[in-house]
């Protein structure tokens, strides 16, 4: 098997016992990538499955999702960090189009400001502060790149 790169144990709600997951190091496989991992201590033997896709990152990305896949129809019966379910979190489809991809981040960001209202909070000081600090992240990185850049010298023309 390939190097460890992330594990996760989950307890049994109902009865005493692990689930133990673990993700390896991809690995370029022909013209893709795929990224293995294991699950232990569902049933008697472990299971190893890979996610696959274009580059390492995508791999990762998928094996993750197909975990996450693998374990809804248990997740009422799994507990990670004293919470019943997965704890992970399914991804905003972007295969359809950045339009589509918007819209599926905006209905998200709706219902989570519903909630919070819910709740009795208000979402936008939130949001702003969130802003704020992107913004700022995005400025510093424009001037790191502005130092980091050689400077052009033009060459007089003949």
């Amino acid at each position: 098997m390939r190097p460890l790169f992330a594990s996760r144990r989950y307890r049994w709600a109902d009865r005493p016992g692990w689930i133990t997951v673990r993700f390896f190091t991809p690995f370029r496989s022909g013209s893709s990538y795929k990224c293995p991992f294991s699950i232990h201590g569902i049933g008697s033997e472990r299971i190893e499955r890979y996610g696959s896709g274009i580059d390492s990152l995508q791999a990762v990305i998928m094996a993750f999702e197909r975990l996450r896949v693998f374990l809804v129809p248990i997740a009422d019966k799994i507990i990670f960090n004293e919470t019943l379910g997965t704890d992970i979190p399914r991804p905003i489809p972007n295969s359809y189009g950045p339009a589509k991809e918007a819209r599926f981040t905006a209905l998200i960001e709706r219902e989570l400001d519903r909630m919070l209202r819910s709740y009795g909070e208000d979402p936008k000081p939130g949001r702003a502060r969130d802003r704020q600090r992107l913004l700022a992240r995005r400025e510093e990185l424009l001037e790191l790149r502005k130092e980091k850049k050689p400077s052009r010298k033009t060459k007089p023309h003949h």
